[in-house]
């Protein structure tokens, strides 16, 4: 059984370059992703470790060997200390041949091509210092937050560390997409919508980097999509070239009788595929995506359904004025207005729906 102590990070120091000695420098210093298991950084099995960072050594003057320190920090908490990781060089370093690290080279308990570890790597009992962080070692990944490499270096057999640097790696999780309007959920009757233009309403948890991106599919009057085939069935009609936050309207070209599905998802970043800026990121194949929703398109918007369906939820909501109307003969219009909005079609049914269990008044006017 492997042992846990391989999943942490490791923290740096930043001093004064000397115009003599070793330099050290992260590339990239920092990754950001959504999720990271507390298994890919295994001093035990380096090897495995996904590729993070690059550390570039390099030295001025004459040839030596070095030391190098690892410190580990998870949300400031120090993990690995001062002392507790330290390596030597195997072989000196000469002037202009710099040498490159990766984590794999960096976080390991046995002797690698570069760097034989004085001391190993164990950091179960630290870590047991941090409930939080004990528990997500237990369910396998990291919570929200950020760890930190660091490293500094020196001459071997001197006691003043001459430069160092330090690695971040982001963790800001993603939790499930909850679509709210328009439609209902796949395999449920959809619902008959005419007003435009809809507006696309869903409730995610945001971060300083989930985009969220947009596709609705069209499919034929005699084709309502279904769970087993709206991913292989229908035409996508939207999909947003980038990024669209919940409250999206547009008038789209929806036509009468189809039937739209609708989905929403954000692309996720792991350490195989890091969060940049500067790449499509609704491109990632990786994804997190909502269920379906769906909805059919009537220009008529089906107004007699929707005044019968009125009437009968109006009847349900035991409101003694208005059963006395009701009974007096009058229907409903299958128009309903709201904040001096006019609503008709399955907009108009679902504000009413809305009342049932609520307290309200009605006044009723000529």
């Amino acid at each position: 059984m492997k042992r846990l102590s391989y999943i942490i990070l490791f923290l740096v120091v930043v001093t004064g370059l000397s115009a003599q000695g070793f330099t050290v420098q992260f590339s990239p210093r920092q990754q950001v992703v959504n999720s990271f298991s507390t298994f890919e950084l295994d001093p035990v099995n380096p090897d495995s470790q996904p590729f993070l960072t690059n550390l570039i050594v390099a030295k001025q003057g004459s040839a030596q060997q070095f030391e190098l320190q690892l410190q580990i920090l998870w949300n400031n908490a120090v993990i690995i200390g001062e002392g507790e990781a330290i390596y030597r060089s195997l072989n000196s370093l000469e002037q202009g041949v710099p040498m490159q690290l990766s984590n794999q080279d960096i976080i390991r308990n046995q002797e690698g091509l570069y760097l034989h570890p004085l001391t190993s790597i164990d950091l179960m009992d630290e870590v047991k210092s941090y409930p939080v962080l004990e528990q997500a070692l237990m369910s396998g990944y990291f919570p929200d937050g950020i760890m930190k490499i660091s490293v500094a270096i020196r001459a071997m057999d001197t006691t003043i560390w001459e430069s160092s640097d330090t690695f971040s790696l982001v963790i800001r999780n993603a939790g499930a997409i909850y679509l709210s309007s328009p439609g209902r959920q796949i395999n449920q009757v959809p619902p008959k919508l005419s007003h435009l233009p809809l507006t696309f309403i869903w409730n995610a948890v945001a971060t300083s980097f989930n985009d969220h991106y947009l596709i609705i599919k069209e499919f034929d009057p005699h084709d309502i999509p279904q769970s087993n085939t709206v991913e292989s069935r229908g035409a996508v009609v939207y999909h947003s070239p980038g990024p669209v936050n919940s409250g999206f309207s547009e008038y789209l070209p929806f036509n009468d009788g189809c039937y739209y599905a609708w989905q929403v998802y954000t692309p996720l970043h792991d350490s195989s595929t890091p969060y940049n800026p500067e790449q499509i990121n609704g491109a990632n194949s990786k994804k997190l995506s909502s269920s379906w929703y769906v909805f059919q398109y009537r220009e008529d918007a089906n107004e007699d359904l929707s005044a019968s369906e009125i009437y009968g939820i109006l009847s349900q909501l035991n409101n003694e004025r208005i059963m006395r109307i009701l009974l007096q003969g009058y229907r409903p219009t299958g128009e309903v207005i709201l904040d001096g909005r006019s609503y008709k079609g399955q907009d108009a049914v679902d504000i009413i729906e809305s009342l049932a269990g609520k307290e309200f008044q009605v006044e009723i006017k000529d």
